[in-house]
Formats: C-alpha cells, sequence, structure tokens
C-alpha cells in the first residue's frame, strides 16, 4: 500500500525520476534555492545520487555543496 501523502516521514515523499531519495533531493534543492540570500546561485549538477547534488557560487566566490541523505534506519557514529 502506498504510504497516505498527508501523513508526515520521508516515505510520504513523493518520487521524483523515480526515486524517493530522488525526491528528497529535489524537495532539499528546491527549498535551498527559493530561500537563497541575494548573491547566491544555486546550480543543480545534474547528477543525482553521483555525490554533490547542486552547489551555490556565493557573491565573494566561495563555493558550497549540497548533498542530501535520508535513512530509513538508526546508522552507527561515523568517524573520521
Amino acid at each position: 500500500m502506498p504510504p497516505d501523502r498527508l501523513t508526515p516521514g520521508f516515505d510520504a515523499i513523493r518520487p521524483w525520476r523515480g526515486s524517493t531519495a530522488r525526491g528528497f533531493e529535489e524537495l532539499c534543492y528546491q527549498l535551498f534555492k527559493s530561500d537563497a540570500p541575494d548573491g547566491i546561485r544555486a546550480i543543480r549538477t545534474g547528477n543525482p545520487d553521483g555525490g554533490v547534488e547542486w552547489y551555490a557560487t556565493l557573491a565573494d566566490g566561495t563555493e558550497w555543496g549540497g548533498k542530501p541523505s535520508t535513512y530509513t534506519t538508526s546508522i552507527p557514529f561515523l568517524t573520521a
């Protein structure tokens, strides 16, 4: 049975290009882009699930990358 789209949670995210994970990545990109301060340009890399999903160029030339991820279960603490 498909998840109830009115119930909050990652399982309720609509798939995009065949994947709920890609739907989450697209949602994050659209939220970032719609709320980015003036002078910041968001650029989608066009490579979902292959690294950085988008990057932003700040007015001073600094670049920030965006890589949203979801986990449906707990993951062990990651160490460097």
